[in-house]
């Protein structure tokens, strides 16, 4: 059991890193191929469609990918802990992708990459799960 316990402690900051990524990929997913809040709803829809049309881009619902510049700079931009917590920062990378964000936030009024329910059990069964592997 010591060693399990050594495994997990030294071990846990990385796993975390893997979760909070594919928790990354999860939001970003859900809101670019299914235009869906974190609650299940749906955001606005595009005021003008001609531009997305002549760009090729899909007009059925809003998945703010038009230069894709916010979703290429989102992603874990940090691990710290203490005292036995671990803590994962998603976020965007730039200045520039940040004040996307906020410019869409504040229009659609609701968070862009809140995680769901269901995303956020998905990353505590993962974690879970890695915890039992390691005492088995």
């Amino acid at each position: 059991m010591k060693k399990a316990i050594e495994n997990i402690v030294n071990g846990a900051e990385e796993r975390v890193q893997l979760i909070a990524l594919d928790l990354v990929a999860l939001i970003s997913g859900r809101v670019k191929n299914k235009g869906t809040t974190a609650q299940g709803g749906f955001f606005s829809q595009y005021k003008s469609t001609r531009a997305r049309k002549k760009a090729g881009l899909q007009i059925s619902f809003k998945d703010f990918t038009f230069t894709n510049t916010m979703w290429r700079d989102f992603d874990l931009l940090g691990i710290n802990g203490s005292s036995g917590v671990i803590n994962a920062e998603i976020g965007f990378r730039t200045k520039r992708s940040s004040k996307i964000y906020d410019y869409n936030v504040e229009k659609e009024k609701i968070e862009i990459i809140e995680p769901s329910e269901k995303e956020l059990d998905l990353a505590s069964e993962a974690l879970l799960e890695w915890i039992g592997k390691q005492i088995i």
